[in-house]
């Protein structure tokens, strides 16, 4: 959007931009589809050509003000407009829609309206991290995206750069009291070890054998009993409490015994969806170790006007039946 004291006095005009999908090189991207993969590919050029200094390559990707001259191109990255962790940090924790989803009709409308797009040509792509926030907007047109908008990007933090102190000293989240968010970050670090193929850390905080096959773990991905995005989707619609209070007391005891720890010590988040996911985990020593996560991959990010209040309570969220 051409908002002139953002743009003039900020150089955010330097955030209209549209960018060629398809992976990362130069190609024109006659088969791509608008998806989240065909714009992370998208950015991921942005950043090459920009670390290049290659702007009349560059150019041809933005939507630029009159009198826009290529030196301004440095301001991106200098900056942090965007970046490529910032790339990698959405590509594995952002939510991807149409505007329409992402921001409400009245919204997306006015995120559009400068350059003229149809709205039901447009999709974003949105990330909350440490209580900052980006966004990326784009015009899907002759097979390929041109973006519209993009704030903050390069502010974000790749969840391996995120976690690589914590895998190093083998430290996980912890604090005085559980919570539904240090729950959710304990299964992120858990799943960051999972992906990266370090078996050992996961199997400190979860409550399997001692001789648990590593293939068994990357059955969890698989098999999309965990992913990234449902991590994602459980903080914004989970509903959280102890397992008692989750999944009704006769589940919350059957699942506690199997691994002989006290139910009451027990606390869960449940997510639903088309699908239904869950996690749950005892709390000892300030932090959680996971006795399960089930179908979370299976969760998908999209946002609608209405929001979940502010609880994270979705409707319609009760106790399971106890298992047979």
């Amino acid at each position: 959007m051409f908002m002139k004291s953002k743009i003039y006095y900020l150089f955010a005009l330097l955030l209209f931009f549209a960018a060629v999908g398809g992976s990362a090189n130069a190609r024109a991207m006659q088969d791509s589809q608008p998806d989240k993969q065909t714009l992370i590919d998208s950015l991921k050029l942005i950043v090459d050509l920009l670390e290049k200094k290659d702007y009349d390559t560059v150019e041809q990707y933005f939507y630029l003000p009159p009198n826009f001259k290529p030196e301004m191109f440095d301001v991106l990255l200098a900056r942090k407009v965007i970046s490529r962790d910032g790339v990698l940090a959405i590509e594995k924790g952002g939510q991807f829609g149409t505007v329409n989803l992402i921001f409400g009709e009245k919204r997306a409308a006015t995120k559009v309206s400068d350059v003229k797009a149809p709205v039901e040509e447009c999709y974003a792509m949105v990330m909350e991290q440490n209580d900052r926030n980006c966004e990326v907007v784009v015009h899907w047109t002759e097979g390929r995206f041109k973006i519209v908008d993009i704030e903050r990007l390069g502010s974000m933090v790749s969840a391996d750069v995120v976690v690589a102190e914590e895998i190093e000293v083998a430290a996980w989240p912890s604090g005085k009291e559980p919570s539904k968010k240090l729950l959710l970050d304990s299964l992120a670090v858990l799943l960051h070890h999972i992906e990266s193929g370090h078996y050992e850390q996961a199997k400190s905080r979860v409550y399997v054998p001692d001789d648990f096959p590593a293939a068994k773990f990357k059955q969890t991905i698989e098999r999309k009993e965990l992913s990234a995005d449902g991590i994602t989707v459980m903080r914004q619609i989970g509903k959280y409490g102890t397992a008692v209070e989750v999944f009704g007391a006769e589940r919350a005891k059957h699942f506690a015994e199997r691994v002989n720890v006290p139910v009451e010590e027990c606390f869960a988040v449940i997510g639903v969806q088309d699908e239904e996911g869950e996690t749950m985990a005892h709390w000892k020593d300030g932090k959680f170790k996971f006795l399960r996560a089930d179908d979370i991959g299976k969760l998908r990010l999209l946002k609608s006007e209405t929001d979940p209040d502010s609880s994270g309570k979705p409707e319609g969220a009760g106790a399971k039946e106890p298992p047979k």
